[in-house]
């Protein structure tokens, strides 16, 4: 299973630049909410402090980038509560190493591990499994079918095509196995069934993720995650078996971005 763009990888732009603006967010209300303790409680308040112990808000900015595209990855759910869990417990020993490091660096006193350890014991187990099981949750619900497949940004979920008795059908793009170019359509082979769509095959590979739909052919388009075999026909070509039985064949001049795309999606070695 590949994730599609949105969780292709930990740290893809715009992904990133989200999380850990809101990472800031999180730590500079933590900042403020210190501040106004001190202020209804007259105690002291020390900005400097305070920006440091806050900054457990701000290794959800490196943290969750993994965690979403890991729990993208998982097609059984029954292992997401210990991919939770382990996330937590993970952000929990890594904070007080944080915080020791840049009290080392840049304050007068240094905090050690085993104090600050402590503190998040006492603090932070509660938020990290709250904040680590609603995203966890925020992806799984928000795949588009039980392939545990996730929309990618920019590309559609679903497309209409025409179905039996020339009705229109909105089809599930994470379903499609093979498009294949019969002008004036292109035929569209899908885990439901056979359907056509008026267009080209370079007008479709322009609609759909690359990441996913990958050209192998003049005339054909495959999903890299319907791809059950490859075989190679010893003179640069190859022939793709599909998961619904079908087998086509790869062109040499569509083979190395096929090869990358498979490599990049982990489900087989090409023999």
């Amino acid at each position: 299973m590949k994730p599609a763009e949105i969780f292709r990888h930990p740290f893809d732009g715009p992904k990133t630049v989200y999380l850990t603006a809101t990472a800031i967010g999180l730590a500079t209300v933590n900042v403020a909410t210190d501040y106004t303790y001190a202020q209804f409680h007259g105690t002291g308040f020390y900005g400097s402090e305070s920006s440091l112990f806050s900054t457990f808000w701000l290794l959800f900015a490196i943290s969750l980038p993994w965690f979403v595209w890991r729990v993208a990855k998982t097609r059984a759910r029954r292992w997401l509560p210990l991919l939770v869990l382990a996330a937590a417990v993970l952000h929990l020993l890594a904070y007080p190493a944080l915080v020791w490091a840049l009290s080392a660096l840049f304050y007068p006193q240094v905090f050690g591990y085993g104090q600050t350890f402590r503190y998040a014991l006492t603090m932070y187990p509660v938020y990290a499994a709250l904040i680590y099981g609603a995203v966890a949750v925020y992806v799984t619900v928000t795949r588009s079918n039980g392939d545990g497949a996730v929309p990618a940004v920019g590309f559609p979920s679903r497309i209409q095509v025409t179905g039996r008795r020339n009705s229109q059908v909105l089809l599930d793009v994470e379903g499609i196995i093979a498009v294949t170019a019969s002008p004036p359509y292109v035929d569209i082979r899908h885990r439901s069934g056979n359907y056509l769509l008026t267009g080209t095959l370079t007008g479709m590979a322009q609609r759909l993720d690359p990441a996913r739909f990958v050209r192998i052919h003049k005339s054909h388009m495959v999903n890299i995650e319907f791809v059950a075999s490859v075989h190679s026909r010893r003179n640069g070509d190859y022939d793709i078996g599909l998961s619904d039985g079908s087998i086509l064949r790869l062109s040499r001049v569509y083979a190395k971005t096929f090869k990358a795309a498979l490599a990049a999606s982990q489900r087989l070695a090409i023999e």
